[in-house]
């Protein structure tokens, strides 16, 4: 294959990627809830002989005891019980693992933390990072990448239900801290942290990398522009930056700092709250209650809740960065 017919291949398999991606995010969640997902991506990925795809039901992710991510689904019902979706290249690769996670919460009605009704439209999109790793994972399958790495969807409902957790509620997380529960409606944040340790913990993960719908507050720091990242290994920032500018993708660099760490560990009953209690900094310190559940690995952060559409239509956003990051770290 010429160099030209290498950029066209490869052309193509973005295109696919991107094609189903889309199809994910876009379905409603009574087409598209954690199961359905599941399903999907398995025919998706049914010719695929160099990737193995496991799922872990309600049952064995109580075995783990992995309850943050059971409590934002704990007042759904049964049919729609939460999943953890692990799929990985099979390639005996020795590189350094990359874990990809993405938020897969099928519908958010903020639980009872409830949403406005004009926040709830487009709360079918709430899984578009899952999607979008997902796509990411048939991209690398397709061109047979040599990377050493998984991706992870926590699927999940965040329902309104006699079950469901309340304000006030303390969760003892997969990592062993306790977290306040001081909204509802900061769900994916808790399915991500649990997700975090996993790859850590099981998967033995150098480098985390999380992608999220995860907070209105980055509209109006960024608006649609610009797709936000931090990052704990600054090193890696310009890892990122060629990958985003190859994929003709913005991002920009924001702070972690120990005063949103401050915010976030302000519970006088748990080691952490799940959402700061003052107005301010609500990405930022979002992204480091995530960053507290990572020990030793890298841990790089995107929050797509205002770069995941266009007009009203889904947008498989960081799909191609993520793409031109893994292909140069492998």
């Amino acid at each position: 294959m010429n160099l030209y017919g290498k950029y066209v291949n490869e052309a193509l398999v973005f295109v696919g990627a991107e094609s189903f991606s889309r199809k994910l995010i876009g379905l409603p969640e009574n087409m598209l809830n954690p199961t359905k997902f599941v399903d999907l991506v398995k025919r998706q990925f049914a010719n695929f002989k160099n990737v193995e795809i496991k799922v872990l039901n309600k049952q064995e992710l109580t075995k783990k005891q992995m309850n943050l991510m059971l409590a934002v689904g704990q007042g759904s019902n049964k049919e729609n019980e939460p999943k953890l979706l692990s799929i990985s290249l099979k390639n005996n690769s020795k590189a350094k693992k990359i874990v990809l996670v993405g938020k897969g919460v099928c519908f958010d009605t903020g639980g009872l933390s409830l949403k406005p009704s004009n926040y709830l439209e487009g709360m079918q999109y709430d899984m578009s990072g899952a999607a979008i790793v997902v796509g990411t994972m048939f991209t690398l399958a397709s061109v047979k990448s040599t990377a050493n790495v998984t991706v992870l969807a926590p699927l999940v409902i965040n329902d309104i239900g006699s079950n469901g957790i309340k304000v006030s509620d303390v969760i003892t997380s997969y990592s062993g801290q306790t977290v306040e529960i001081t909204n509802t409606d900061a769900e994916g944040r808790l399915i991500l942290a649990d997700s975090i340790t996993y790859a850590e913990k099981d998967l033995k993960a150098d480098t985390i990398v999380t992608i999220a719908t995860l907070t209105g507050a980055i509209e109006y720091a960024l608006s649609d522009t610009f797709t936000p990242i931090w990052l704990t290994n600054n090193k890696q920032f310009d890892q990122f930056k060629k990958a985003a500018d190859n994929a003709a993708e913005l991002i920009w660099y924001m702070p972690m700092h120990f005063e949103y760490e401050a915010k976030m560990k302000s519970s006088k009953i748990a080691d952490m709250v799940n959402s700061e209690k003052t107005k301010g900094a609500g990405s930022s310190t979002a992204a480091c209650f995530l960053s507290f559940f990572r020990k030793k690995a890298n841990f790089v952060h995107l929050d797509i809740a205002s770069t995941n559409e266009f007009n009203h239509s889904p947008l498989p956003i960081m799909l191609r960065t993520l793409f031109y990051f893994i292909k140069k770290s492998c």
